[in-house]
This record gives C-alpha cells, structure tokens and sequence, in this order.
C-alpha cells in the first residue's frame, strides 16, 4: 500500500468525522437558540407587562444582552425601522435560527403578536409561547444527549468503514 493510500484513507475519515461532528454541532446550536429564547422571553414579558417599554426601545436593549441571538435582534431592529413591516422581518429573520419548523413556527408567532395586542394580551400570548418552548428545548437537549455522542461514532466508524473497503 502506498502512503497515497493510507493519506486518503485518513482524509476519507477525518471528512465522515467532520461530518459527525456538524451534526451534533447543530444540536448544540438548537438547544442554545431555544434556550436563549426561553430566557428572552421571560424579559420580554417583563419589559412588555411592567415597564411598557416600546419595541423600538425593547429590540436593540435586547440585542445588547443577548449574545445568542444579538444578530437576530439586530437585523430586526434594522429591518423595521427601514420601513419594512414588524411581521415579514422577524419571519425573515426567524426563518435564519437554527430551529426545526414546529419550534420556528413558535418564534414566528412572537412577530404577529409583538406591538399588536394590548400588554396583557401580549404577555399572555408569550406566557404560552414561553411554556412550548420550554417543552422544545427539554426535546432539543433529550436529543443532544441522545444522538450527539452517536452522530460523532458513526462519522468515525463511517469514515473508516469506508476506508478499509477502499484500502
């Protein structure tokens, strides 16, 4: 065998380990969004129920405190005050988290409802969103915990399955 071999054959494997290790990167991801979600949302809640804080005010305050979602908090503050309406950008922006569709079509409701409804309603509609999400993100770290050990081993054994058969 020559060394070409044997430099392929560890290429072969280091790209299917790569490839595990992405997977279970996007798990980790989800359950980070997810969970500084949750987190925002108590905020919000807050801001919204007791401080009647405008959302124009409420946005770039959150993009500051939020280093898991400041780009989306900062592209929807952008977005809107471009004129561009409140909804269609957060369901632009929303459309960008590295979320499943059931979890997305959760944030994507917090856009219709934000600035609409009077602060009760408000705080009520985000109460519940806040509780599905919640079962999202114990679902998200139920699967991290499940499949991400087990997404890194198949890509390691994929890897070198693949290049002993090659090999």
């Amino acid at each position: 065998m020559s060394a070409a071999a044997f430099i392929g054959a560890g290429l072969i494997t280091a790209g299917f380990t790569a490839l595990g290790v992405s997977m279970t990167s996007r798990l980790k991801r989800r359950l980070r969004v997810i969970t500084a979600l949750v987190g925002t949302i108590d905020f919000m809640e807050a801001e919204i129920s007791y401080g009647l804080t405008p959302l124009t005010e409420l946005l770039p305050e959150l993009a500051a405190r939020d280093n898991v979602l400041e780009d989306f908090w900062s592209a929807v503050s952008r977005g809107w005050e471009a004129g561009d309406s409140f909804s269609k950008v957060w369901a632009g922006e929303a459309a960008g988290l590295e979320l499943k569709e059931q979890d997305r079509l959760l944030v994507e409701e917090i856009g219709r409802i934000l600035g609409r409804y009077d602060a009760d309603r408000q705080a009520a509609r985000l109460g519940f969103i806040k509780k599905k999400l919640e079962l999202s993100q114990t679902a998200a770290r139920e699967e991290l915990v499940k499949n991400g050990r087990l997404y890194c081993v198949l890509g390691v054994l994929g890897g070198l399955t693949i290049a002993i058969i090659l090999l």
